[in-house]
């Protein structure tokens, strides 16, 4: 499992990582994944706003599984992480039969920004949950309309 907790640095989305590297984790599968999540963030020193399973890809030997977890922002970060901060990226594109060759984490996190964006839309308690200031940011993240694959 991948964890990626995003919070506001102003209005800059920002990711916490890990060194250089996302929070992975095994997990017990008796444990629903959002719950092991939000531990996580709360692991270091994050409080959980919303959390939500994003997206998954394969590495070779395992199956990512990706919770992002919006997080209130931190006073400062606990010294084993780093702020990464988040521009906007082009989604990953596979074709209709295959996932994309390369999945970039700030690729992800786009994927995350813009189903976070329609959740606060469709979601009453997601939209609930979210302060006005993740409303603002989301906004900038309009879930797009389906695109065609490339290739086959």
């Amino acid at each position: 499992m991948e964890v990626l907790p995003l919070y506001l640095d102003g209005s800059v989305v920002t990711l916490a990582l890990l060194g250089g590297l996302t929070i992975q984790i095994g997990w017990h599968a008796e444990v629903h994944p959002s719950e092991i999540a939000c531990n996580v963030a709360e692991e270091f020193a994050f409080r959980p706003i919303v959390a939500h399973s994003t997206s998954w890809r394969h590495e070779p030997g395992k199956l990512i599984v990706t919770y992002a977890t919006l997080v209130e922002p931190p006073p400062s970060l606990p010294p084993m992480l780093r702020a990464h901060a988040i521009g906007r990226a082009e989604l990953a594109r596979g074709s209709a039969l295959r996932a994309p060759k390369v999945i970039d984490v700030d690729q992800v996190v786009e994927h995350a920004l813009r189903h976070f964006s329609w959740l606060s839309r469709d979601d009453e308690h997601v939209r609930a949950a979210l302060p006005e200031p993740w409303v603002r940011a989301l906004a900038a993240y309009p879930p797009e309309p389906f695109r065609t694959f490339e290739g086959e």
